[in-house]
């Protein structure tokens, strides 16, 4: 077993304030991206950025403190564009995917957001990936109480069906806790099973098996029938 450390990536030394210093700050994450996704991480140095971007070192450095600190604020931006992308996903198959469909999609998701994170930089997504993990930051950057009731509370009513009084939404959160507490427990001490489809398979079935349980133990008390009295007792 192998614990990863929890590390905070670097951050910009300041935002940009005005529309001129947004779009330097913009050239220059956008030149990181095209660096990595064209030449690989090897090739991120300060000189090609200069060049790539267009951007003077000084002016580099007047917004962050290293080169690390610009591949994290394109994560961020990576993150919320694959996030908001996922969403439209999520509102586009509403009414036709059962609650099996959507944690697989979910489970999905997470997976090809760490493989996204590796491909641009192997080194940084080792050292900072369970800053980055997704349900995580999903956390951190949208709604996850809003996500819990439009689209997971009625797919687990369906699944809990008729004849429990167990919690649609309660559930819902219990079920999405459970998963990504699963799924960032194994990314910070088995990483390497984070790939394995088997992995996937046990923790889609693990959060089934909660919304079953649930659905056995809030089940309604069903009133049984009274006998008739035997003719013996008549």
């Amino acid at each position: 077993m192998m614990t990863t450390v929890d590390e905070q990536p670097p951050t910009p030394r300041k935002l940009p304030q005005q529309e001129r210093s947004q779009r330097m700050v913009k050239a220059i994450v956008d030149a990181c991206a095209k660096i990595l996704e064209t030449h690989g991480e090897k090739a991120f140095t300060l000189p090609l950025l200069e060049t790539v971007s267009g951007v003077t070192k000084g002016s580099i450095y007047q917004y962050f403190p290293n080169l690390e600190a610009i591949v994290a604020a394109l994560y961020d931006r990576e993150f919320e564009t694959y996030t908001r992308e996922g969403l439209r996903q999520m509102a586009s198959h509403q009414g036709s995917y059962t609650l099996r469909d959507e944690l697989t999609f979910l489970i999905d998701q997470a997976v090809s957001w760490h493989l996204r994170m590796h491909s641009l930089h192997s080194l940084f997504h080792t050292r900072y990936k369970l800053h980055y993990d997704a349900g995580r930051r999903f956390d951190e950057v949208f709604d996850n109480w809003d996500v819990i009731e439009r689209f997971m509370a009625p797919l687990v009513a369906e699944e809990l069906g008729e004849g429990t009084t167990a919690d649609p939404v309660q559930q819902a959160f219990l079920l999405m806790e459970t998963l990504n507490n699963l799924f960032f427990s194994t990314l910070s001490h088995y990483p390497e099973m984070i790939n394995d489809p088997r992995f996937h398979r046990q923790l889609l079935d693990t959060c089934m098996a909660l919304v079953a349980s649930a659905r056995e133990s809030y089940r309604e008390e069903i009133p049984q029938p009274k006998l008739a009295p035997s003719a013996k007792n008549r």
